[in-house]
């Protein structure tokens, strides 16, 4: 415990006292401001509290909490402007998920079967053009080598047809998330999460874990605001909620340590405190001391536009060649443990200075709170808008979401639907 760590407490406190300030004030933890707080309340005391030896400095949380209040004031904007396309009342609405939803989502569970058979094929396209066959992934040595040239082949490559149809795992996502709000049969709820078999495969193919990681938060994102339009103000931390979550996060440990014994090549009980310790502790808490040292060090920073924002467009565009990562550089956050995982926030402050990344984040909350004002108020053109805002929450601590172009086309295939939806229908709830 060092003189660092106590000050952060301070700027890590205020990130609490204003996500709990704004939940009370928009009266619902979905709402864009109380969303981003709660999240940055949990991403910053996490680190503190379970990587006490991890290195932080009192500074870069305090740039947090000027971001999280960045977006807390954009969105008081954007919810502060009417909309005069529904009358309904936004808060209040019907918070029984036992009543049956009002809107109709034709051909929904085809689109996730069909999602899920083109991701699934995007797995098997990608391992037999590598030339390897099947034999190999059934014995360990032989899996971590066809990892290591599958990874570097995905570096090397430009767009073949197992990555454009990588799209439809991600799109399955939030088909997935949106099938399991809707419905309340279960073998319609069981199928909702058929995306993330392909998602799993990839991870295991690849000995990588975000595959399954990019699918979820893209589940999430829809869950959240398809349910908001569909419920209105509902409860983020219900019994249901939690007893998901104390299934979902031990069985997100374990594919975890799985995943990481297969990079290694070796599968033993002995493992485990070198994963847990070193491994798991640096991937999923190591952001923050990352964050902490490069803006410690930053002064004169480059402005690039985009570059570390929306990585994947500027290197489809042959702009700027995106590496492995983001960021090549690694930094030591304690005796030997060192990662490249430097948040969102890095990427903003170089791709539009500091106080350009504030204007941004304002610019986002803006949005964000528009969004959620029409959707809680049962506009459905806007839930993409909204899923899309939740997702990228999410994903704030490893880097931007927009640097993905396969997740931002797999979300458009959403929007698109939501979209058809609404104009093809001329009447979608009931009055």
């Amino acid at each position: 415990m060092t003189e660092n760590w106590l000050l952060s407490l301070i700027p890590a406190s205020l990130i609490l006292l204003l996500a709990l300030w704004v939940r009370k004030q928009q009266k619902s933890w979905l709402a864009p401001g109380a969303f981003f707080s709660l999240m940055w309340s949990l991403y910053t005391f996490l680190p503190l509290l379970v990587t006490m030896n991890y290195y932080v400095w009192h500074g870069a949380v305090w740039w947090i909490f000027l971001c999280v209040a960045a977006v807390y004031f954009g969105s008081i904007l954007g919810l502060r402007i009417k909309s005069t396309t529904h009358s309904r009342e936004i808060l209040g609405k019907n918070n029984d998920p036992l009543t049956p939803p009002k809107v109709i989502f034709p051909l929904l569970p085809l689109f996730i079967v069909i999602s899920s058979l083109l991701g699934f094929g995007s797995v098997i396209i990608m391992f037999l053009s590598s030339g390897h066959n099947f034999v190999d992934l059934f014995s360990l040595e032989p899996h971590v080598v066809v990892a290591e040239q599958l990874s570097l082949a995905q570096q090397n490559e430009r767009y073949s047809i197992d990555r454009i149809l990588r799209v439809f795992i991600y799109a399955g996502g939030f088909f997935g998330g949106a099938l399991f709000t809707q419905t309340t049969l279960g073998r319609k709820r069981i199928l909702a999460f058929l995306p993330f078999i392909p998602a799993i495969l990839f991870a295991f193919l690849l000995t990588t874990r975000a595959w399954v990681f990019y699918t979820a938060i893209c589940w999430l994102g829809s869950y959240l605001s398809i349910r908001l339009m569909l419920y209105g103000q509902m409860r983020l931390f219900t019994r249901k909620h939690l007893l998901i979550s104390s299934v979902a996060i031990p069985l997100l440990f374990i594919f975890f340590i799985a995943v990481q014994m297969l990079r290694k090549g070796k599968i033993g009980w002995g493992l485990l405190p070198e994963i847990l310790h070193n491994d798991l502790s640096v991937s999923f808490f190591g952001y923050l001391g990352a964050f902490s040292i490069w803006i410690k060090q930053a002064k004169d920073v480059a402005v690039s536009l985009g570059v570390y924002t929306f990585a994947g467009v500027f290197n489809l565009l042959g702009l700027h060649k995106r590496e492995m990562g983001l960021f090549t550089e690694y930094v030591e956050i304690a005796d030997g443990r060192i990662t490249n995982v430097y948040t969102m926030f890095r990427g903003l402050i170089q791709d539009f200075t500091f106080p350009g990344s504030l204007l941004i984040l304002f610019l986002v909350g803006f949005i964000a709170g528009r969004a959620y004002a029409r959707v809680a108020s049962g506009n459905i053109r806007f839930v993409s808008i909204l899923a899309l805002f939740y997702a990228f929450t999410l994903w704030t601590p490893i880097t931007s979401l927009f640097n993905y172009n396969t997740i931002i086309v797999g979300w458009g295939l959403f929007a698109v639907y939501l979209l058809f939806i609404r104009h093809g229908r001329k009447e979608l709830l009931s009055q």
